[in-house]
């Protein structure tokens, strides 16, 4: 079909939502494979009742179904399976904005709600904003950098502007979230909101959603961004050079800075009565593509929550083929094998027992990549029951009171209601992790009696009791004694 260059057009209908749409696809071919597809929507008159498929003068088979960059066409014109698969696509992306937007206490819940009727919606009414590439291998690659923009205002008046990758806000209106130090900002007016980000490489891989919220309506354009290898043979030999080869463009009109000149499109336009729809794939005309090894470029490290609360253990890595990723909680009793396969290890309501270091390993047919991620939970105090001492006069007595709490408790003597400080009537108090000890020098008949030990922590505090007693009795007028004597 390809082996001679020309133009080959085909047309197919559709109904859509009640109307009736004739799509004519137009494919400029080339030496080596498709250069441009484009797509235009013919309505009403332009209907035609008797239309075969028909290149070179030859009749094509026609089929029930096809998928075209991941929508699928019936011929009877249903959308039932596709409306399926817009649900389960759009619960995905539901899934991915819980963890990154709906929990997040700096955003208030004006700016979650434009961030859900810019992504769950269109996500919902469209289909899925990320585009997959089945018969083409993506490879890894960098270049200097992308320039990533999108119109604003459109006649509107713009009350609020986002950049995001997979969920994550990159820059909200001037407001820089992402910790990259490659990621910038270019331009931000009522007309133009661009980005830059530099030395692209394979962790950039993904989709990035420009999401416009105006007087009128919430607006967004998604791209994805495909990193892989190109070079094209022949006396136009690229000798290694490599670009950002795939970006994805929807609902709306874009500028990219990208060498053009090396790239193939792909582009698919649905036009009914309402709306305007524009998908447009770039990729190179020829690619050469080596397996990757794979690399965790994002994980926790050290978290630090309070018992009781959720917390989520991060492990994002890259590879291809892409990495498969699992957890394991190690302990010296014995590695807890973790069944999550998922880069965001979740556990509600954690507690104590939960602390601990965590193993994320991301693996391929390659290799595999492994990190420590350090979980610590924090709670209060929890004080162990003191043990009563005897001493003889004018001997040294030691009370030992002991705690467990993170972080480590600070700790407090008081007898009767007098606070005791090191250093006070021959006392010495002395804290070492989670044991203090106060240590009488030269025990007298006025240090016999009652001592309450109080750890602290900024969770809460916790105390027990400890009597010092001659080694004859207990003091008198005390419960302990009572116990002591007549047991």
């Amino acid at each position: 079909m390809f082996k001679h260059k020309g133009v080959h057009q085909y047309t197919w209908y559709q109904d859509t939502l009640g109307r009736r749409s004739m799509i004519d696809l137009v494919i400029v071919s080339s030496d080596l494979r498709p250069h441009v597809l484009d797509t235009r929507v013919k309505r009403g008159a332009d209907l035609s009742t008797d239309h075969h498929l028909v290149v070179g003068g030859e009749v094509l088979p026609q089929v029930e179904e096809f998928k075209y960059l991941g929508v699928l066409f019936t011929s009877e014109g249903r959308m039932n399976r596709e409306i399926d698969r817009r649900i389960g696509a759009a619960a995905a992306v539901m899934r991915s904005m819980y963890r990154s937007v709906v929990v997040k206490k700096e955003l208030s819940w004006k700016a979650k709600l434009s961030i859900y009727q810019s992504i769950y919606v269109p996500t919902l009414t469209y289909g899925h904003e990320l585009w997959v590439m089945t018969e083409r291998q993506k490879c890894n690659s960098v270049i200097p950098s992308v320039f990533l923009s999108c119109s604003c205002s459109q006649g509107d008046v713009v009350t609020h502007t986002a950049w995001l990758n997979k969920s994550s806000i990159l820059y909200a209106g001037e407001d820089k979230w992402s910790v990259d130090p490659r990621v910038s900002l270019v331009t931000l007016n009522r007309d133009e909101f661009t980005i830059k980000i530099e030395n692209i490489d394979l962790s950039d891989e993904g989709l990035y959603v420009c999401a416009v919220q105006t007087s009128s309506k919430p607006r967004t354009t998604s791209v994805h961004i495909i990193v892989q290898d190109s070079s094209i043979s022949g006396t136009n030999t690229l000798n290694s050079s490599t670009s950002v080869v795939g970006l994805i463009l929807s609902s709306g009109s874009q500028t990219w800075n990208l060498p053009q000149d090396k790239m193939a499109v792909v582009q698919l336009t649905f036009r009914n009565s309402k709306s305007l729809w524009t998908k447009s794939l770039y990729y190179s005309p020829v690619e050469k593509c080596y397996p990757v090894p794979p690399k965790i470029v994002n994980y926790s490290n050290t978290v630090v929550v309070n018992e009781g609360s959720s917390v989520t253990l991060m492990c994002l890595a890259n590879g291809k083929p892409e990495p498969a990723i699992s957890w394991t909680m190690l302990s010296q009793e014995g590695n807890d094998y973790i069944d999550s396969e998922d880069e965001y290890f979740e556990i509600p309501s954690v507690s104590r027992n939960k602390a601990g270091v965590y193993e994320c390993t991301a693996s391929n047919d390659i290799a595999v990549d492994r990190k420590i991620v350090k979980l610590v939970v924090n709670y209060p105090p929890t004080v162990f029951e003191g043990r009563d001492v005897g001493v003889s006069l004018g001997h040294t007595g030691v009370l030992i009171c002991e705690a467990d709490a993170i972080p480590l408790a600070d700790f407090e003597w008081y007898k009767d209601d007098r606070r005791i400080f090191n250093g006070f009537d021959g006392i010495e108090i002395e804290d070492i992790g989670s044991t203090s000890k106060l240590t009488f020098l030269n025990v007298s008949e006025q240090d016999y009696g009652n001592y309450t030990c109080v750890a602290i922590n900024k969770l809460g505090s916790a105390n027990t009791s400890i009597i010092l007693y001659g080694e004859s009795s207990y003091p008198s007028g005390s419960l302990k004694s009572f116990f002591f004597l007549y047991a």
